[in-house]
């Protein structure tokens, strides 16, 4: 999706900005009002983001996070 890709280039260029938000927001509820029972973020930069939607997000940088973590302390 184009306002996706051009969201993350306005992060890396910006930073964290509201329109980077907002185009995450929509379509996050795009997928919603087609069933969706959560979103997965699985880009970095929209790791950084925060948005308000009425859906469970999974965001794979905290999970991979975490992953790596239990692993590396699994045998501490």
């Amino acid at each position: 999706n184009e306002t996706l890709l051009e969201a993350i280039r306005d992060i890396k260029r910006d930073g964290v900005v509201s329109r980077a938000t907002d185009a995450v927001e929509t379509a996050i509820h795009d997928v919603a009002t087609r069933g969706a029972a959560s979103a997965i973020i699985a880009c970095t930069e929209f790791s950084m983001l925060s948005p308000q939607v009425n859906l469970p997000i999974i965001d794979a940088l905290d999970v991979l996070a975490s992953e790596i973590v239990a692993f590396a302390t699994a045998n501490s």
